[in-house]
Parts: C-alpha cells; sequence; structure tokens
C-alpha cells in the first residue's frame, strides 16, 4: 500500500502525477492511471501500456507491456502481445501474448514465454505452455517453476493451483489430486467432493457437489491427508489465516474458530457431536473420539442448531453441543422449532410439554409459565399462545410470559360496515408484524401481517386470494387443523427424512393447499481449475398454493417426501419427537 508520504494528483487534462510531503512535483502529470505503491514500486499506465515508477517519482520500467502485477517479492507477472480483458476493476488478465517475470529494475529474470503464470506461493508459481502430444495434437499443460525459472515440477497437468503449506491442487486426466513440492500425489480429490479453498492452517474448505447442484450451502473441511476434518453442516467455511477462520451455520449464526475448532478466545468447540450407543444400550456424546458423556441416556437426538433432546426413561430434556444438561430431564415432550428447519431452541426459549401443558424454558433452565393449551415458538419477541381449547383464547406473550395487546398501532384507514366502524392499523410491534391488521375497538379480527386490507360491498380481502364476509366478523369462524407428527421416516426415493403426517380439519371453511411444481433449468459455475464454465443440470420445485372450502371435519394422511415433493415414498421408523402440533386458520367463507 502507499505507505509513503507521495500523494497522486490529477490535471485539468487527467493525467495522474506525484508530489511530495513538501507539495513539490516529483512526477509530472502524464500517465493515464498511477496505482498505489508495492515494495516502493507503483504501476503506471500510458496508451493502454502498463510499467512501474519509484518512489521519488523516477519511471524505472517504461509503460511496455499488456498487463503487469504488482510487485511481490521483488518480482511482477507481465504480459506482451495479448489483449487485455477486464473482469472487473481489481481482476484483469490477458487473452493471448506470452507471460513472465521482471525484477524491479525491468530485467526479465523469467523468460517471457508462457501462456500463464501466477505469484509465487511457498517458493513455486504455477506457469502454462503449448506443447504436442505424440500424435501431434497441442495442448496447454501446466507445471511448476522456482524463483530461478527451472521447471521443478513438469508441465503435464490439465490445471494446477498455487501451492500452499506445502501442498498443491493439479488435474491429471479425469482427476484431482494434492501433490507435493516434489510432484508427488499426496491424496486424491474424492468423488463428490469439490474443494473450495487452499490447504491452510492445516484445512481445505470444501462442499458436497451433491448439494451444490440442490442449491444448499453444506461446507466442511478436510485435512491435510484428504480426511473430513469437519463435516459439511456449514454456509460458510472459510481458509484459516493466522489460525483463525470465519464458520457460519446454516442457522447465520456466524463465529471465528481455531484450528481445533474451539470458538476464538474460549474454550467452547463448535464441532458438531456425534451420539454413540455404548455397550450398555445406552446412549454417550463423542467428539472427534473424546467422550463428552457416558452412555447414559435411553434416547438422544441431536438437532441442526448443535442442541440435544434426550431421554431418561420417560422424561426429556436438552444438553449442549459440550454435553451439559440445560433444560432437566422433566417434561413429557420437547419440540423443534419448525418443520422446515429441524431446531429446538428459537430466539434463546425451547417449547417444552409436562401434564399436558406447554410452556418454554431459557438457556439456564428458567420456565416462562408451562401452563398453555398450545403454543408456538418465539419471533421476533413475541409467541403465539392458546390458553384453553377454546380457540378464541390464542393470544400473544412477550419473553416475561406477559400478554401483550396486539390492538395497539397506528391506524391506516377505517371502514363503515353493517357490524360497525372497523380500522386498518399497523401494530406496535413492528418486528414480529410488519403488516396490517384489522381491529374492531380493541379486539383484533385479523392479525397485522398482511400486505393490504380492502373492504368492498361487504367483502373484505387480505392476504393472497382470501376474504371474508363482513358479516361473519361479527363471531370469527376459523378453520382448525391440527397436524400429527406420528413417525419419522427415511424416503425411498432420495434418502431424506421426513414425517407420516396426519391431519384433522375441524370447524369448516377454507384451507390452503400447497402443490409443487418442478422446472428444469442449467446453470454454470466458474472453475479455476479448468479456465472454463462448469455446466449443472438443476431442478426446481415451486411451490404453487391454492385455496378450497373444507367441510366441518375431514381427516387425511400423509406419507410421501418433503424433501423431493412426492416422488418418494417414506418408510421406516427412527423416531424420538413423538409428536409435534401446529394449527392453520382462516375465516370461513360463503
Amino acid at each position: 500500500m502507499n505507505t509513503h508520504a507521495q500523494e497522486f494528483f490529477k490535471d485539468t487534462n487527467g493525467k495522474w502525477g506525484l508530489v511530495n510531503k513538501t507539495g513539490n512535483i516529483i512526477c509530472p502529470a502524464k500517465y493515464d492511471e498511477i496505482s498505489v505503491f508495492y515494495e516502493g514500486m507503483a504501476r503506471v499506465k500510458l496508451s493502454n501500456k502498463y510499467g512501474f515508477v519509484d518512489i521519488e517519482g523516477k519511471e524505472i520500467i517504461a509503460p511496455k507491456y499488456q498487463v503487469a502485477s504488482h510487485f511481490f517479492d521483488g518480482m511482477s507477472i507481465v504480459n506482451i502481445g495479448g489483449e487485455r480483458v477486464i473482469v472487473s476493476p481489481l481482476n484483469y488478465f490477458a487473452s493471448g501474448g506470452k507471460w513472465g517475470y521482471i525484477n524491479k529494475s525491468g530485467k526479465k529474470v523469467i523468460p517471457i514465454e508462457y501462456e500463464s503464470a501466477m505469484p509465487f506461493s511457498d517458493g513455486l508459481a504455477v506457469v502454462s505452455k503449448e506443447i504436442k502430444n505424440k500424435y501431434g495434437h497441442k495442448n496447454i499443460l501446466f507445471g511448476y517453476i522456482n524463483k530461478e525459472g527451472q521447471e521443478v515440477i513438469a508441465l503435464k497437468y490439465q490445471a494446477a493451483q498455487p501451492f500452499s503449506e506445502g501442498l498443491a491442487l493439479v488435474e491429471l486426466g479425469d482427476k484431482k489430486a494434492f501433490i507435493n513440492k516434489s510432484g508427488k500425489v499426496m491424496f486424491y480429490e474424492k468423488p463428490g467432493i469439490y474443494v473450495d479453498g487452499p490447504l491452510s492452517g492445516g484445512y481445505i474448505p470444501f462442499y458436497t457437489i451433491e448439494d451444490y447442484i440442490k442449491h444448499e450451502k453444506k461446507r466442511g473441511y478436510l485435512d491435510s491427508n484428504g480426511a473430513i476434518a469437519f463435516p459439511p453442516v456449514l454456509q460458510i467455511a472459510s481458509p484459516f489465516v493466522n489460525g483463525v477462520a470465519t464458520i457460519m451455520d446454516k442457522l447465520g449464526n456466524k463465529w471465528e474458530v481455531d484450528t481445533v475448532f474451539n470458538i476464538k478466545g474460549t474454550n467452547k468447540s463448535i464441532y458438531p457431536g456425534e451420539w454413540v450407543k455404548g455397550n450398555n444400550g445406552k446412549f454417550g456424546l463423542m467428539r472427534r473420539n473424546k467422550q463428552l458423556v457416558l452412555p447414559v441416556y435411553d434416547e438422544a437426538t441431536r438437532a441442526e442448531d448443535g442442541y440435544s433432546s434426550v431421554r431418561k426413561g420417560t422424561k426429556l430434556g436438552v444438553v449442549d453441543n459440550e454435553g451439559q444438561e440445560i433444560v432437566p430431564l422433566k417434561y413429557d415432550k420437547i419440540f423443534y422449532g419448525s418443520d422446515e428447519q429441524k431446531t429446538l431452541l428459537q430466539e434463546g426459549y425451547f417449547v417444552v410439554e409436562r401434564d399436558n401443558k406447554m410452556g418454554y424454558v431459557d438457556l439456564k433452565g428458567n420456565e416462562i409459565a408451562v401452563s398453555f393449551y398450545k403454543v408456538r415458538p418465539f419471533n421476533k419477541g413475541l409467541a403465539e399462545v392458546l390458553r384453553t381449547q377454546d380457540v378464541e383464547t390464542w393470544g400473544y406473550i412477550d419473553k416475561s410470559g406477559k400478554s401483550v395487546d396486539l390492538s395497539k398501532g397506528d391506524l391506516v384507514k377505517s371502514f363503515d360496515t353493517p357490524v360497525g366502524k372497523l380500522e386498518v392499523y399497523k401494530s406496535v410491534y413492528k418486528d414480529a408484524f410488519n403488516g396490517v391488521g384489522l381491529r374492531q375497538g380493541n379486539k383484533v379480527l385479523i392479525f397485522p401481517y398482511y400486505e393490504s386490507i380492502t373492504y368492498n360491498n361487504g367483502i373484505i380481502r387480505f392476504g393472497e386470494n382470501r376474504e371474508v364476509i363482513v358479516s361473519t366478523l361479527a363471531k370469527p369462524s376459523p378453520v382448525y387443523i391440527e397436524i400429527n407428527e406420528k413417525e419419522k421416516l427415511r424416503c425411498t426415493e432420495c434418502g431424506g427424512e421426513g414425517y407420516s403426517l396426519t391431519s384433522n380439519s375441524k370447524s369448516g371453511g377454507t384451507r390452503a393447499v400447497t402443490e409443487y411444481k418442478t422446472t428444469t433449468s442449467y446453470e454454470r459455475k466458474w472453475n479455476p481449475s479448468t479456465n472454463s464454465y462448469d455446466g449443472y443440470k438443476v431442478e426446481k420445485s415451486t411451490p404453487v398454493t391454492r385455496y378450497e372450502k373444507t367441510p366441518d371435519s375431514v381427516t387425511e394422511t400423509r406419507n410421501s417426501c418433503p424433501k423431493c415433493h412426492g416422488r418418494g415414498t417414506l418408510t421406516g421408523e427412527d423416531n424420538i419427537h413423538l409428536k409435534w402440533d401446529s394449527f392453520n386458520y382462516a375465516y370461513k367463507v360463503d
């Protein structure tokens, strides 16, 4: 960077020069561009050619190269005869021409004869040449040179990456492998795995091809022997820099971790624990062959957020990733936060049930009154609770357990209707409810999370394709749908996990039915190993929702996989969470 006292200036003709700290011009304004200083040299551009000036403003290397890198380790990579192509303001390369290396005096220290060249790393640089095979066909092959320009690893690879910590990724034929500085293959890239970075801190970031095609961000780390050191369960797995890497899990939690996967500055590991059955038939927690918890639990299941539900006898509790019991084993049920994302913790609270009453427990084991008939997880500081079996008793509480008045908020507009004056309003709880709702006095008729609510000729419209005849608002009559998860099963088609669901619809009205439309597209991603784009076939299932009337009572069973949207059937049983109840509402439509 420009750590010197020189400053850049631009004259009225748009040309650039340099002045020193006293304001004297040391380099006249004659260049089209001047870069910052690296190793005492600044790159300059004139008539689409590049050269260098020193810290005194003296032109050391005349602008004559189509491309010239900044100086690193006393050398710059230059191109002659190629066409400069800009990818982005900070990323460009040359199409055609030849590449080589010069020193700070402009002397060619490595001949300008290569098809491509990269900066030196671990004392070696990747270069390529056009080489004829025994049949006379020309191929561009890659290899490695040292700083004296000697080819220390033969140019025989279809692609090659720079060395890092003694290893480099190369492609030979249809195989990818990591080699050492003598060119010896240390291990091959495993099928279905795509390396996503260099070896750093003893680890190599990677993701699986299958997950990439599915648009699922599942990344992990390999060790220096190619074995999986951290499973692919992360959204971000960056290279280690000075022994620290940034990672992010599927829930968006972000940490800086050291090379034993402890959170930086702590002894708390984020490496996922694994429950293993001991010789006594009980389950204990292991992490990388280290036993954290003795096998004492009758059942144990690790959720996606790192917490595990455990059972002794008939009672359930929760342990964290270190094996510490944070929710005592005194509950009959512990629930996942949602069907789509199998997590136990939601905004710092677990949903529990004891003696047919539901409520919440925090990370210290403290309860918010376990006294409700049904509850939903906390969302942006509020949770929906049903106080009795009567659906009219649904309401919201805050994290202290106190009821909140959802009728409070700013008036948007009002309607005069046969049942009286109705008001469209915005809730004071804008984090949890960022739409509009409908109220009559202090009674909430429609919760405030819709984009708009309109009234015309006795009909109130809200949400997507939803409407209610205003006369029914005198006594709202919501549909009540209870979904019971009975079995945790595995799909015969894709191997995914799902549940056999039984839905009971009571008190007729409308319900939403979601169907999936599958479309096929083709995407591509730039592959630096081959300097080309790789194509992928992507199948995407798009949900399409329609609304239909329901009779007063209907029971239906669904046993199709939610992951591949019905193409496979769920079979087998592997249940621990017993049951999850959820509720949907819609008003009666004549």
